[in-house]
């Protein structure tokens, strides 16, 4: 017996290794979305993908098989991607060790036994294309490259074409409906050639589809984190009054208060009471809570959160606005909640403002307004900046200009404004070791908060002070439920990164020109006109208010609701 052939045996590991690497970290959230396959969702072609390896394990070995017709997937997983994935793939690569490279295998495929090599590259195109499958409706990178496929698309010639007749695969695509370059620039040749002639559109993660959507955590992942809660190792300190950050009383409060008082279902069933859509921008998936107001022509206001908030600080809001006459977009930001993690480098706030003007030009704004806090409050005046003939205006809760090095912009400034400086310089001395940790090292931290509630409540809490535990543990619930602890740190790496880019290249952005207004808060962070003019040439509205803190929408709705109102009303 002649061993198979290592070219054909890599071909099949390769692939093989692709589906399984797809696999890895899928939530229940990805199992419902729609595929370039057959119009499947992700959690059927997980099920047609298995199938099919097992089947090739059954027809070499005589044993074994799915348990359920691959053609025919029910959509139903009884068990974990890895879990359905892993054995089939395990089985199939150790019934091809065993064949005769010289010799014929059994195939389960309509032509029979193939030679060996044609057979485990059968397996291996099927594999392979459903790795793609999986991945871009994931918003995940193609696992295919032009060397693959070029073994996959020599297969594909030989073995395709009877297959058509039954429905295995769709009818070749035309390259005339999509521009080669682009479909070259996105995923290479060789492999948008592959894509065609199996019937998938190469730029299907480019298209600008946006499909409904709904949140549905499985309940072992809620009885995962009560459990994991309850065996919390709390350490140890002196004292107890926050001096060396986030204290153990604070952090006890929190876990029993999940544990005894928070309800997840609740929370999931307030956030699907409204309509969600999600959609691939730039590579990475994109979840939206998307609620119109009923008025024709109603002007979109895109919501922006931050870090440790997430689309939690801005549920108030909606029906305040939206009773206004508003429609309101409220996105996760990429790598955030329910957005999921982002899979590629570079998402940083400009990226992310992209992303939001082409979100807006999907949902079908001719005119629309960007709202932000925190890091919204970076990213929507960017949006604002890249998209002035849409943008009416934007409204933000903090402007973050700073002095930018020359003597003559500190001349003559008023007590307040020295006294802004000097709480922002405590702050930074105080309490900035977050954002030097997670500009320099955010993937060391990563590894404790995804895996432990209890540390991720503890460094959520340092920046959620003096409010209520409701609130504190629903965000950091969210981020833990949708893998994106580790995730959401990324972005202030990738600001930094962008930072020291533009320094480096000499570059600073002129001021922004859309309408701008400002509703800060008495103990946040004090914005400075002189600064924050010098920034944004077109500030129309300029409010501090006594209550409010840094979560204004969550802590005063209404007073919050009322501004954005107002500003928007003049435009």
């Amino acid at each position: 017996m002649t061993a198979m052939p290592t070219t054909r045996w890599t071909v099949l590991d390769r692939a093989h290794a692709a589906l399984t690497a797809v696999t890895e970290g899928l939530t229940a959230q990805d199992l419902g979305r729609p595929t370039p396959c057959s119009d499947w969702t992700v959690a059927q072609v997980l099920q047609h993908a298995a199938g099919d390896q097992l089947a090739y394990a059954a027809a070499i070995t005589g044993q074994g098989g799915p348990t359920e017709n691959p053609f025919a997937p029910s959509g139903t997983l009884e068990r974990t991607p890895e879990e359905l994935v892993g054995p089939a793939v395990t089985a199939a690569a150790a019934a091809f060790t065993g064949v005769d490279a010289d010799g014929t295998t059994p195939t389960p495929l309509p032509h029979g036994a193939l030679p060996s090599a044609l057979a485990a590259g059968a397996a291996a195109l099927d594999a392979g294309v459903h790795a793609w499958d999986l991945a871009v409706a994931t918003g995940r990178p193609s696992p295919l490259d032009d060397g693959l496929a070029a073994e996959l698309l020599d297969v594909a010639r030989q073995i395709v074409e009877p297959l058509r007749e039954y429905g295995a695969y769709a009818a070749v695509v035309d390259p005339a409906g999509s521009a080669d370059a682009d479909t070259a620039d996105v995923h290479g040749a060789v492999v948008a050639e592959l894509l065609r002639y199996l019937g998938r559109d190469p730029l299907w993660t480019m298209s600008s589809q946006v499909t409904p959507t709904r949140i549905d955590i499985p309940q072992a992942e809620i009885d995962d984190v009560r459990e994991r809660l309850a065996r919390t190792t709390f350490t140890d300190q002196i004292g107890d009054d926050g001096e060396d950050g986030t204290s153990v009383g604070s952090v006890r409060e929190l876990v029993r208060y999940w544990l005894e008082d928070f309800d997840w279902r609740a929370l999931e069933a307030r956030i699907n009471a409204y309509p969600q859509v999600e959609t691939v921008i730039d590579g990475q998936r994109v979840h939206t809570i998307h609620v119109r107001s009923g008025r024709a022509d109603a002007i979109g206001l895109i919501l922006t959160h931050g870090w440790p908030g997430s689309v939690v600080e801005y549920l108030d809001l909606i029906e305040p606005l939206t009773a206004a006459g508003y429609d309101v977009v409220l996105p996760s930001i990429p790598g955030f909640g329910f957005s999921g993690p982002t899979t590629e480098r570079g998402w940083d706030n400009a990226r992310i403002a992209r992303a939001w003007v082409e979100l807006m030009h999907r949902l079908g704004y001719e005119r629309y307004g960007a709202v932000g806090n925190d890091g919204g409050s970076m990213i929507s005046p960017e949006v604002g900046r890249l998209d002035p003939e849409h943008v009416v205006g934007v409204h933000v809760t903090q402007l973050y200009s700073f002095p930018s090095g020359d003597p003559a912009e500190m001349v003559d400034l008023t007590e307040d404004e020295q006294a802004a400086l000097a709480h922002l310089g405590w702050f930074w001395e105080n309490l900035g070791g977050f954002n030097v940790l997670q500009s320099q090292q955010p993937q060391t931290l990563a590894h404790a908060l995804a895996d432990s509630p209890s540390g991720l409540l503890g460094w959520h809490a340092q920046l959620m002070t003096d409010l209520d535990p409701e609130f504190v543990v629903a965000n950091a619930a969210v981020y833990w439920f949708t893998g994106t602890q580790g995730s959401a740190l990324r972005l202030y790496r990738e600001n930094a990164l962008a930072a020291k880019r533009a320094q480096e290249a000499g570059e600073r952005p002129g001021p922004t020109t859309a309408p701008t207004a400002l509703a800060q808060a008495q103990g946040d962070f004090a914005s400075i006109r002189r600064f924050a003019e010098r920034d944004h040439a077109n500030i129309r509205q300029w409010t501090t208010y006594e209550r409010g803190g840094h979560y204004a929408a969550h802590l005063e709705t209404q007073q919050t609701a009322a501004d954005i109102t107002a500003f928007f009303a003049t435009l």
